[in-house]
């Protein structure tokens, strides 16, 4: 991607006007709900070490892997693991990449990635033997589940509830991906309105502030309040090692188009052939520049 693309689509981003989402409908599921083609999302991390990403996500964390691309354009491989509904795509290439620095509080975007995983015993004894340094350890309140935050390779916080062996999880949500945004209320109408994605009863953080809280079948997207001078870390997948999108999965992704241009969203990339015939994708960023991914077919075929 070139650097006046990149400016462009900066540009686009802080133009962003959340005025225009009055032209959504206001009661009722957004007509969006109909094109998804799965009740799930799934989230695209670049990592800088391919074999030690899958060490930690496979081995260390127990995912389980659902194959791997290894002809993606630009000589990129994707190693897919699962994690309840979610499909966690890590993204690595031959080239070297500008890293930045993991953390909820450096920076705006997407920031944190969670897992409910089974075997507390059995995880923590593998946290351990990697040499994984655990924070934050304790009992979830009301639950019989551990909590914990470990670093992945690349320095992303990543959040563990841990469920022992043999004890029901009780319907909980196996995936959970976090943001810290400046705007609480333009990213509340984006991922509630736009989106279509369920709003939660808030909750809050040890520090008192607020989590807002998203679901999608049995994921979450949730988010934080930031501050508005920290940098906005968000962009294309080639462009940095990090966490770099949500992914929705759409039947009809003109269909798909022209819904969010009628919404007023930021439309940063209309559908096109990524790697043709079979993959073809959109970008629209949210309110903070976070890219949000809809692959899908370039329309539906007539039945």
């Amino acid at each position: 991607m070139t650097r006046n693309r990149r400016l462009r689509i900066t540009i686009a981003l802080a133009c962003w006007n959340t005025m225009a989402l009055s032209a959504l409908p206001q009661e009722g599921p957004p007509a969006i709900r109909d094109l998804y083609s799965t009740e799930s999302f799934n989230v695209v991390v670049t990592v800088s070490d391919r074999a030690a990403s899958n060490t930690f996500y496979g081995d260390v964390l127990g995912l389980k892997k659902a194959g791997v691309w290894d002809t993606m354009p630009e000589n990129g491989t994707m190693d897919i693991y699962l994690a309840g509904n979610t499909r966690l795509k890590l993204v690595s290439f031959p080239r070297k990449l500008p890293k930045q620095a993991g953390g909820l509080e450096n920076a705006r975007g997407l920031r944190l990635l969670a897992f409910t995983l089974d075997d507390e015993e059995g995880v923590i004894r593998r946290l351990r033997a990697h040499g994984c340094e655990m924070t934050g350890f304790g009992r979830l309140a009301g639950t019989e589940f551990s909590q914990c935050f470990v670093r992945d390779p690349d320095d992303n916080p990543v959040e563990l509830v841990l469920v022992p062996k043999g004890t029901d999880a009780g319907g909980r949500g196996r995936f959970a991906v976090g943001l810290a945004v400046a705007d609480v209320e333009a990213s509340r109408r984006f991922y509630g309105r736009v989106l279509g994605l369920d709003e939660q009863p808030p909750q809050k953080r040890a520090d008192g502030r607020p989590i807002y809280s998203f679901q999608f079948g049995n994921e979450v997207v949730k988010f934080w309040p930031a501050d508005r001078e920290l940098p906005a870390w968000t962009g294309y997948h080639g462009d940095a090692v990090g966490i770099r999108y949500i992914q929705f999965p759409v039947r009809d992704l003109a269909k798909a188009h022209a819904y969010f241009m009628t919404a007023g969203a930021n439309v940063i990339r209309a559908p096109y052939a990524f790697a043709p015939p079979r993959t073809w994708l959109m970008f629209v960023g949210d309110p903070e520049g976070v890219w949000i991914e809809f692959p899908g077919r370039p329309a539906a075929k007539d039945k």
